[in-house]
């Protein structure tokens, strides 16, 4: 197996190249086996490198492991898939929450993971796209769904999880919801909400059940929408969400889809709404379409 591992230097608090060479040589011991490390600070520098592939030798590598968090996942599939390559990809978790590793079981322990790899233990992964970026965790909008880009890298290196705390608690005190218009699979509501998530797996943001009923391949993504309310309710919203009890709560719509159009309705717009996040990764503005594309990617899981 040849395989290849995309590193972003600063990603794990700046421990990125540290794990990515000792993920590396673990699976370099066995001679069958070699591995080569592709240390990439921006998304223009990993496509040209993902272009450079597709150019030479498109069959080259037969893993894909990317370093970081469910944004640095995000990146890398969106850039390989638009150079028409569909290596199987593995997530080494350096981000702040890790989501999306936390869903296929995958944790910090490099001989662990390189152990799946080299087992070769895959599993099929639906994707969205919206436009030409793809996303495989997550596409949402509003309160609490930004804390990844709006924080600078030596503010997440320094404090982690918390600068996602504090953003969240302080925007519990200034809320001017907005009204939306949801397209799903053709069934249309308008809203005025909080914040949406259209999710692939279960968690999102820390909270591992928001996604109670959410497939990794089942050629749908969940939508979950907190509509707008008090923040007592708000609070006891985000306890049964931590529970897995909101589903069929008052404030909450959740159904699922495979076509998705989200859209700002009346004359004000409320900048939290105006672009959508991907994976921790700032997206297009609304409105927005969202299409799944059902087992796009193969992954490597413990699941």
């Amino acid at each position: 197996m040849n395989v290849l591992i995309v590193c972003n230097p600063y990603s794990g608090r700046g421990k990125g190249v540290k794990f990515a060479k000792k993920i590396q040589n673990e699976i370099n011991k066995e001679k069958i086996h070699t591995a080569e490390i592709f240390l990439s600070e921006n998304i223009e520098e990993l496509g040209n490198f993902f272009t450079s592939i597709k150019n030479e030798n498109p069959k080259k590598f037969d893993a894909l492991i990317i370093l970081g968090g469910d944004g640095s996942l995000g990146i890398g599939v969106t850039q390989m898939l638009k150079n028409g390559l569909n290596i199987p990809v593995g997530i080494f978790p350096m981000g702040t929450v890790n989501d999306f590793a936390k869903q296929i079981g995958v944790k910090r322990n490099v001989k662990r993971f390189v152990k799946i790899v080299l087992a070769n233990k895959i599993k099929d992964c639906d994707v969205a796209k919206v436009g030409n970026e793809y996303a495989v965790n997550v596409v949402c909008g509003g309160y609490f769904t930004h804390g990844a880009n709006t924080y600078s890298r030596i503010a997440k290196k320094l404090f982690g999880k918390i600068t996602y705390y504090f953003k969240a608690f302080f925007n519990v005190f200034n809320l001017k919801p907005q009204k939306l218009r949801f397209e799903i699979d053709g069934d249309v509501f308008e809203e005025e909400v909080i914040m949406y998530l259209v999710l692939n797996s279960k968690s999102a943001g820390g909270f591992k059940q928001i996604g109670k009923q959410a497939k990794l391949n089942d050629g749908l993504f969940d939508v979950c929408v907190i509509k707008k309310c008090g923040i007592l309710k708000l609070i006891f919203t985000a306890l049964n969400i931590l529970r897995g009890k909101h589903i069929g709560k008052k404030s909450i719509l959740y159904q699922s889809g495979k076509n998705i159009k989200i859209q700002l309705i009346g004359e004000k717009e409320n900048p939290k709404f105006l672009n959508c996040d991907m994976d921790g990764n700032v997206g297009q503005k609304l409105p927005i379409e969202i299409n799944v594309h059902e087992k796009k990617i193969q992954v490597f899981c413990n699941k």
